[in-house]
């Protein structure tokens, strides 16, 4: 029977394999021919290749929605687990046999397994190569560039091509609203813009500016998470940037996790371009210029200007290919594969080459000096070591229990924000948390030609942070700049923001009509607005909350019986929302789907996000960084507005909570500095006070 089972288990595992082989050629042969799209097939291809080299399936991606941390720590970690499973002894766990028989046919088939990997890795090249032939072939078909597309020359903010501002807005060219035809679609435009047309600040560049004619950059991966994780490290990168005067290397578009909607769109790969005006950005901006990735490794790799740190000689990108638009896999399964050596990823080469940012976001702060050079470098260590010894005196006046000093401080801001313009010791305690160290932008990273910034959790260094959280400018003045550089510029583009718009007009319509039944206001177009997330939430406590729950110890606390509230949610049972109709006046995306043809599919989030931004009671989710980004938006228009708690950085937005967690209900309503876990919310010191006179 030993002998019967044996063999049996190995006629399977050699069945499964060949299997694997004649299906991955199949798959591989199906996707070069039949598809149109060769993005689709070279983005597919490679990313199933390149997961069953890793040993984990291509369609796992159980781990989460991306809004949290826990996201990438699963992922590294189960990635990990699993390939040591696929892996020696692990295939024959629990059998008894001779030691050495076992080792024998471990010994086959771990050679087996080899030849496999290197034939699916040969399948891989050729199959890139094909693939890359077929693009020059055809590069005559494509010269027309799509809007959004960066070209492969540089975008500088003295280029005298066709953009439009990135103040204001207008719709007329995008299915509207139409500002010029009625009053009432011109309030609706005048409502969403919360960014500002400063033209003093598009002339700033950072002290740190290159001299001219030479040339640093910053090169940075998305983050593994889903789109709003990947959102806040791409500003992240961006302050970076412009806060150190580098060019900013957009990566390759590629898939971002948990964003393909097959039935979309034809497209299956992003770039940030298709969701911010980049172009308009780089075009108004003095301060900042933004080039491709092809053209950076055709300016910087392929004439040999990068060198590989651990023997200073030149070196070249994975087999010579500059355009990697659509031939990286998804972000979580783009960074280690065993059957490649080092430096075949282009994420691993790209360390290779580099200077890594190495800084871990929950253990330091990123200070950027006010100059280059050491003697500002000096200025910041000083300011680390006041801090020190300030909190060494706070500790003798506690009492010996208390455990952490760092609460001590941080609640010394509750309800008490420090000055915009503060002195540096003032603003660094502010925001420096639980963290112990400083990461300083120092000559070392000053002269180095490329930095990198590293996108997942097994790095360490992975950007799951608030750009604001992070980055600590020793000048208060860079600090408010930078601010106000997101605030005005990173926002979403204007194909997202009029379709927005649109739905914002309807629900308007409705709770006119609504809040005249009331008795209001006859021209009260006010309504509440809500997200409720549920699917893969990672956090149970507040995802298995059931509808009562959510209404009864929560909702019908804030909102007014009868309103019109818009709900923003994942959640695809109508079931769910039976309790909360009984009360309100429920309206969700699918309800204006007549406002949304043409508009892909890939963009419901966000504009989700802007119409819940408009609501004057908002109820979100805590632990969401998608709800995290609509109370930012919403802390960007109180200032703006100047509504009530303003001067505090308060906004009128609750959180839905079980009971254990009460105390985050009103966290929007008073201000408090920046706490861990960074990514949690968001904090009013993004948007309190950074208009500040910056003459003074």
């Amino acid at each position: 029977m030993k002998m019967f089972g044996s063999s049996l288990r190995k006629t399977t595992m050699i069945m499964g394999l060949l299997c694997i082989i004649v299906f991955m050629n199949i798959y591989v042969e199906h996707k070069a021919h039949s598809t149109s799209s060769r993005d689709t097939a070279d983005n597919e291809t490679r990313a199933m290749m390149e997961s069953f080299q890793m040993g984990i399936p291509a369609t796992n991606t159980h781990v989460g929605h991306g809004e949290g941390p826990r996201s990438g720590v699963m992922r590294g970690s189960h990635s990990h687990r699993h390939q040591e499973e696929q892996r020696g002894s692990g295939h024959f766990r629990g059998q008894q046999r001779p030691q050495e028989q076992d080792s024998e046919e471990q010994g086959r088939m771990m050679m087996m397994m080899g030849n496999i990997a290197q034939i699916a890795h040969q399948r891989e090249i050729e199959f890139i190569r094909s693939q890359q032939a077929k693009k020059h072939d055809n590069e005559a078909k494509d010269k027309e560039e799509d809007e959004h597309s960066f070209s492969d020359s540089s975008v500088k903010s003295d280029d005298s091509s066709v953009h439009h501002p990135v103040a204001g807005l207008s719709c007329k060219a995008h299915g509207g609203p139409d500002e010029e035809q009625d009053e009432d679609s011109k309030r609706v435009l005048e409502a969403l813009v919360y960014w500002s047309d400063i033209p003093s600040d598009a002339q700033w560049r950072s002290p740190h500016s290159p001299v001219a004619g030479t040339k640093k950059y910053l090169t940075f991966e998305p983050d593994e998470g889903g789109f709003n994780n990947i959102r806040m490290a791409f500003e992240t990168a961006v302050v970076l940037a412009v806060g150190t005067g580098r060019t900013l290397v957009l990566p390759p578009d590629m898939n971002f996790y948990l964003l393909t909607d097959p039935g979309a769109s034809s497209k299956k790969s992003f770039g940030f371009q298709n969701f911010y005006d980049l172009v308009s950005i780089a075009k108004e901006h003095a301060g900042l210029e933004i080039i491709s990735f092809e053209k950076f490794l055709k300016d910087e790799a392929m004439q040999g200007k990068l060198l590989d740190i651990r023997n200073g000689k030149p070196t070249f990108p994975p087999m010579n290919i500059t355009d990697w638009n659509g031939g990286l896999p998804p972000n979580f399964l783009g960074y280690r594969l065993p059957s490649h050596n080092q430096g075949n990823s282009l994420w691993n080469w790209m360390r290779q080459v580099t200077m890594p940012v190495d800084w871990a976001p929950n253990q330091c702060v990123a200070a950027i000096p006010d100059q280059p050079g050491k003697e500002a470098e000096q200025e910041v260590q000083e300011t680390w070591k006041a801090l020190q010894r300030e909190d060494a005196d706070r500790k003798k006046k506690l009492p010996p229990t208390f455990k952490f000093v760092w609460r001590n401080r941080f609640h010394s801001f509750d309800g008490n924000p420090g000055a915009v313009d503060g002195t540096p010791l003032n603003r660094l305690s502010e925001m420096l948390a639980q963290r112990e160290q400083l990461c300083i932008y120092n000559q070392t990273m000053q002269e180095s030609k490329v930095v990198h910034v590293m996108g997942e959790q097994a790095s360490g260094s992975r950007m799951l942070v608030h750009f604001y959280a992070f980055l600590y400018f020793q000048n208060w003045k860079h600090d408010l700049w930078t601010k106000r550089f997101v605030r005005d510029h990173l926002r979403y583009g204007d194909e997202i923001q009029c379709a927005a718009a649109r739905i914002v007009q309807a629900v308007r319509a409705e709770a006119r009509e609504a809040n005249a039944a009331l008795g209001l206001d006859k021209d009260d177009v006010s309504f509440h607005t809500m997200h409720i997330r549920r699917g893969d939430f990672q956090f149970e406590q507040v995802r298995n909350m059931s509808p009562e729950d959510i209404l009864d110890l929560n909702v019908k606390k804030w909102f007014t019986k009868k309103k019109v509230v818009y709900v923003a949610t994942d959640e695809r049972d109508e079931k769910f929302f039976e309790p909360f109709r009984k009360y309100y006046k429920l309206y969700f995306m699918s309800d204006f789907k007549h406002l949304l043809e043409g508009v892909d599919s890939h963009y419901f989030g966000m504009i989700d996000q802007i119409v819940a931004s408009q609501g004057d009671v908002f109820v979100g989710v805590f632990f969401s960084t998608f709800t995290g980004f609509i109370n930012r938006m919403r802390g960007y228009h109180s200032q703006k507005l100047k509504l009530e708690g303003h001067e505090q950085g308060a906004i009128n937005s609750y959180y839905y909570v079980p009971n254990q967690l009460a105390h985050k209900r009103k966290a929007m309503f008073e201000y408090q500095a920046v706490e861990p876990a960074f990514w949690q919310r968001e904090f009013p010191v993004s948007w309190r006070d950074i208009d500040h006179d910056l003459s003074e």
